[in-house]
């Protein structure tokens, strides 16, 4: 009785939050990484390996990733969600703090977002607002100038909804 009620449960999010139409994934746990995603890094930003997995990191304030979209074929999407999987660094001897701003086609979306150093998390975002529909669309991860510390990014996920 119990799965089937978390079946039912499963089955209304569905249908209330709807099923991507498109995703672009970008996986920096991989050498090379590997996803549908275009992407262009600035100094400050390589590709690390620790505990046997890599991932991208932001080494520096100021340093950036930018993103570059397929051109989407849908015409009018109801929303555009980017997802992040990172992590601020720590040392073991002091706190860091390495939060990040997040541009869509230039205009920021956030600012001071910090993923803290617990554990790597996956927050998501509303992007639909600066979304242009049939066009290349341009997301850049930048960390942020006064930065104390590095910031390690292992995914990237952009889904596209119709609902």
């Amino acid at each position: 009785m119990k799965r089937y009620v978390v079946l039912g449960v499963m089955l209304l999010l569905m249908l209330n939050i709807g099923l991507a139409k498109q995703s672009f994934v970008l996986d920096f746990t991989k050498n090379p990484p590997k996803g549908n995603l275009s992407y262009e890094i600035s100094k400050g930003v390589d590709l690390e390996k620790e505990d046997g997995e890599y991932h991208l990191a932001f080494l520096k304030g100021g340093s950036s990733l930018k993103i570059y979209t397929p051109v989407s074929s849908l015409e009018s999407p109801k929303r555009v969600i980017l997802k992040l999987t990172g992590i601020s660094s720590s040392l073991l001897s002091q706190e860091t703090w390495a939060p990040i701003v997040i541009l869509v086609n230039s205009k920021e979306l956030v600012s001071g977002f910090d993923f803290g150093s617990d554990y790597y998390i996956t927050p998501s975002f509303n992007i639909s607002k600066y979304w242009l529909n049939g066009q290349t669309n341009i997301v850049e991860i930048r960390l942020d100038k006064d930065a104390s510390g590095e910031f390690w990014l292992k995914k990237i996920e952009i889904s596209i909804y119709e609902k």
